[in-house]
């Protein structure tokens, strides 16, 4: 019975993204602000954490990175790196295992915090 349950949990995870997998991703979307890194990220995390609440927001060099996660098992849905650019920040959009009709949501909230 346990070897049944390991291989359906593997199973389930197989279309699941780590987030080193979506780091690895070249952004499909990127987006410039006047604002800094942590007002823009400040402004983005709550919008999408209302949306997929196992969001999390850890810190990569030179800014913020804000891992949208379907689940508590950590797949993560789409990430979003807030970097300083020379006038304010840029937040680059990495699609994970969500499909584009899912990030809409995303994408409408760095777009809302620009």
């Amino acid at each position: 019975m346990r070897i049944f349950i390991v291989v359906g949990l593997a199973l389930a995870c197989t279309a699941c993204a780590t987030p080193g997998d979506v780091a690895g991703k070249a952004p499909f979307a990127t987006y410039a602000s006047g604002k800094d890194p942590q007002a823009l990220a400040g402004c983005i995390a709550p919008k999408v954490t209302a949306e997929w609440p196992q969001t999390r927001v850890i810190p990569i060099d030179g800014g913020q990175r804000i891992l949208a996660s379907g689940s508590a098992f950590g797949d993560v849905i789409a990430a979003v790196d807030v970097k300083a650019a020379q006038k304010g920040s840029n937040a680059e959009i990495r699609q994970g295992a969500g499909r584009m009709g899912v990030l809409t949501g995303i994408v409408d909230s760095v777009k809302a915090c620009q």
